[in-house]
């Protein structure tokens, strides 16, 4: 064989806070994080439209995303991860290597349970770590090689279980996000002349089921922060939620006309918010842990 090469639900549940939580291709997740010591992370309009902007910049092809609440101090996000193919089409040309963190932890095992030894690399004698973190040449080598772990189905709760190629994809949604967090952090540094962290260590992610009302319920719980935090008293009065183009017939980035199918179009929307608003809690937790 050749390959190219270019050189140089109880375990589940528990983790519904979890910080480890691996977002994985074709699944729904609310993705939450805030300011540290719950300090401001938006300061003028501008910088919730920057947030936006850059986000739609930097996670376009990753995720589809169903709704957001951004408040002065957090943020709320509902997002779908894209299909296993999409993401790894988009990665190759937004990753040239993977980090220290992921050779170690899922590379070499990888390597290790296909068997790939020095004699079977063939042309690659001398091959160096670099090369093994190299984003093309583990596709290569995954096109050939296969992973004795089967392709991955369903849920899965530990990402050691995964095949290589889910493992991947994973990592690099995870890592586009950690970096559309940190580059925000930097701006907004710079803009108030301050140091050190931005957020807390770490954002938070909690698996949304794949039905119908644990999908509206996680939705309307995002839109509901600005009346749970007394920012609002009505849904539409908010600005910087994704509520209002749900209600709209404009265009949105926002995957909205697919959220709308889950209530039957704008006129079921609106009746649950308002049903939602009035009863102030839903039959499923979607709450995240803010202490």
């Amino acid at each position: 064989m050749s390959f190219v090469i270019v050189k140089k639900e109880d375990k589940f549940m528990s983790a519904k806070d979890d910080l480890t939580l691996h977002l994985l291709p074709n699944r729904y997740y609310h993705i939450y994080n805030r300011g540290i010591n719950r300090c401001d992370i938006y300061f003028y309009p501008e910088n919730y439209k920057y947030f936006l902007r850059k986000y739609s910049e930097k996670l376009s092809g990753y995720f589809d995303t169903f709704g957001y609440c951004l408040l002065s101090n957090h943020f709320h996000i509902m997002i779908k991860v894209k299909p296993i193919s999409e993401l790894i089409e988009k990665a190759i040309i937004d990753f040239d290597h993977v980090n220290e963190t992921f050779y170690k932890e899922y590379v070499l095992p990888w390597i290790t349970r296909i068997g790939v030894s020095s004699a079977d690399l063939g042309t690659l004698e001398g091959l160096t770590k670099e090369d093994l973190t190299n984003f093309k040449n583990l596709l290569n080598l995954y096109a050939t090689y296969g992973d004795t772990h089967p392709e991955t189905q369903g849920e899965i709760y530990n990402l050691d279980e995964a095949d290589f190629r889910t493992q991947l994809a994973s990592w690099v949604v995870s890592e586009r996000f950690r970096g559309f967090l940190l580059g925000y952090a930097k701006a907004i540094n710079k803009q108030e002349s301050r140091t050190g962290s931005l957020f807390q260590k770490g954002f938070r992610r909690k698996s949304i089921s794949d039905d119908g009302p644990n999908r509206k319920s996680a939705l309307m719980y995002i839109h509901h922060n600005p009346i749970h935090h007394f920012y609002s008293n009505d849904y539409q009065e908010y600005t910087w939620s994704s509520y209002n183009a749900y209600i709209s017939h404009k265009p949105s980035k926002i995957s909205k006309d697919e959220g709308l199918k889950w209530f039957g179009g704008i006129d079921g929307f609106s009746v649950y918010a308002e049903n939602y608003r009035t009863a102030k809690r839903s039959e499923f937790d979607w709450m995240i842990n803010e202490e």
